[in-house]
């Protein structure tokens, strides 16, 4: 078990959210970040496709 800090960031693929999940995976939390179309995980950022769809 760790004691790593897990985020969650919306609109992780550009702009302020990208940049925002890149910082803290920078400083060390586990970063899942999302988007509406499917981008490849870097930099200890996992990326998640969000389903806006009702």
């Amino acid at each position: 078990m760790t004691n790593k800090k897990v985020v969650l960031v919306t609109g992780a693929s550009s702009g302020f959210g990208q940049l925002v999940a890149h910082k803290l995976a920078g400083v060390g939390y586990c970063v899942f970040g999302t988007s509406r179309k499917q981008h490849p995980a870097s930099h200890g950022l996992e990326m998640l496709t969000l389903d806006l769809t009702f």
